[in-house]
């Protein structure tokens, strides 16, 4: 195995940073250009067995061989095709990485990668990591799912490791990691299945598994980066808090991230495993947050943390573009989305809502996009807003308008360059019924300044609508809530749990 990281303290002799060693790796340099079989000792299985696409430049062929052949991966170096192929097939490193060519008719690709046999180290944490991109933006994103077997290189055999992945749209390489942990001490195969439906092209490089020793010392702090500390103009909505990881200390094993509208706060927003995190966030409120490495042997001490306030909502209404459609969900399950593609920047689509479902707005393939989800009539009135996706509770029957715009000073185009994807979802009823079949209550109630829950477990976040259905508060989970900056009146509280239910309750502020 090839070390690859050892740090230590050496006047104490005491690793701080676990060993990670090299199980296998492969930048596929070493096979013949344009091969599509005899890979080295990896298995290529194409189930589709249909022709792919080839690659045009200025509206001539480029040619290399195997072009728009039935196949699965193949070596592809793109300075040795004729002409030279652009940056949408390029490696990462060296000259040469694998592309899956996508399947020119239904049924689509079906294409698998399969590692040689890989032994795994029976001690500490392994994980494999390998980098892919799209080919080109203009025709969507690829998809691929990653699979481990413990038997053999049949497809049967496979079980997934991952959920199916969609690439980014912007032609650069991701890296993408999984933890094989569960696989220590075994004999495995990884497997990257291409299921890419009618796009043109997914490349991959730079496969490696490594393994991390057992961590021997608590991890030291992480370093808080975003939002920045003090920032007062955080967009509300969703906002993601991001760090970076400790480079002194044990191996971080997860960080546990505590947010909440008080200094120092104990409310546990999450446990992740990556750098970064969301949280809810309502308009012009304070929010301290802070994260706590973990492994093994313990967690960090003494992290310091970040303040940040959210901006006070904002809504863009002007629709210079016009109104494009009706986006109104047939079905209230929660997972069905009726879209509207090629829709534009600086427009609307219609939406009919029922009083007491939740609706969830999206923008697809375009990120940042700013949404307002408004009344329809003369003047619109906003009800609520934000970037990529707004979730809303409509308190009346009737027809809302779902603006989207480039970014929340409203800007639009009526160029394809603001093309993207409008997508709506009925989440479910949440009706203030509900709260009879509840076995959850909200007490005292009337309230003064706070507002108690009786059970907390299994509440994702929680969110404050008033009576115009407008988004008023959105909090991290706490037995007590400090809703002091709300003026007296009628409200909804809306508990949104942590398997997708909602429990909406009345309660009135004096």
């Amino acid at each position: 195995m090839k070390k690859i990281l050892l740090s230590c303290f050496v006047a104490i002799g005491i690793c701080a940073s676990a060993q990670t060693t090299v199980v296998f790796e492969d930048s596929f340099e070493s096979y013949t250009d344009f091969a599509i079989s005899d890979i080295g000792s990896w298995t290529l299985k194409d189930i589709d067995l249909k022709t792919t696409y080839g690659i045009t430049s200025g509206g001539s062929a480029v040619v290399f061989p195997n072009s728009g052949v039935a196949k699965s991966y193949q070596v592809f170096n793109a300075s040795a095709t004729v002409p030279a192929s652009g940056v949408g097939f390029s490696a990462r490193t060296g000259d040469k990485n694998l592309v899956c060519f996508n399947a020119t008719s239904s049924p689509w690709n079906d294409d698998w990668l399969i590692s040689p046999k890989i032994s795994m180290v029976a001690t500490g944490t392994s994980a494999v990591s390998f980098w892919a991109k799209s080919a080109n933006s203009s025709y969507g994103l690829e998809k691929f799912q990653v699979f481990v077997s413990t038997t053999g290189t049949d497809i049967a055999n496979f079980t997934a490791i991952s959920p199916v992945i969609v690439t980014p749209a912007d032609v650069t390489y991701h890296e993408y990691t999984y933890d094989l942990s569960t696989y220590k001490g075994q004999q495995i195969y990884i497997a990257i299945r291409c299921t890419s439906d009618d796009q043109f092209a997914l490349n991959i490089d730079d496969f490696k598994v490594t393994n991390t020793a057992p961590a021997t010392t608590a991890p030291n702090c992480a370093t808080l980066t975003s939002p920045t500390n003090s920032n007062t103009a955080v967009p509300p909505g969703s906002t993601t808090l991001s760090w970076t990881a400790p480079t002194t200390g044990g191996t971080v094993s997860s960080y546990d991230v505590y947010f909440g509208t008080s200094p120092n706060p104990t409310t546990l927003l999450a446990t992740v495993a990556g750098t970064s995190t969301t949280a809810p966030t309502a308009v012009s409120t304070t929010y301290y947050w802070r994260v706590v490495p973990k492994n093994d042997i313990g967690s960090a001490t003494g992290c310091n943390e970040f303040s940040f306030t959210t901006a006070a909502a904002s809504y863009c209404t002007t629709a210079p573009n016009l109104v494009y459609g009706n986006l109104t969900p047939s079905t209230c399950n929660g997972t069905t989305a009726v879209t509207r593609t090629t829709a534009y920047a600086g427009e609307y689509s219609t939406v009919n809502v029922v009083a007491g479902r939740t609706y969830k707005f999206d923008i697809l393939l375009k990120n940042g996009y700013y949404i307002t989800i408004a009344t329809d009539n003369t003047t619109p009135v906003g009800l609520a807003s934000g970037t990529n996706s707004v979730t809303y509770t409509a308190t009346t029957t009737g027809v809302l308008r779902f603006y989207s715009h480039t970014n929340s000073t409203c800007s639009g185009a009526t160029d394809s360059s603001t093309s993207h994807t409008r997508s709506v979802i009925c989440m479910g009823t949440l009706a203030v019924s509900d709260i009879n079949k509840s076995d959850i209550s909200v007490y005292p109630n009337p309230f003064v300044d706070t507002l108690k829950i009786s059970d907390i477990k299994g509440v994702k976040s929680v969110s404050i609508n008033d009576v115009s259905g407008r988004e008023v508060k959105i909090l991290a989970p706490s037995a007590e809530l400090n809703l002091s900056n709300l003026k007296a009146g009628l409200y909804i509280v809306n508990l949104k749990m942590e398997d997708g239910s909602v429990k909406t309750f009345k309660a009135i502020k004096k």
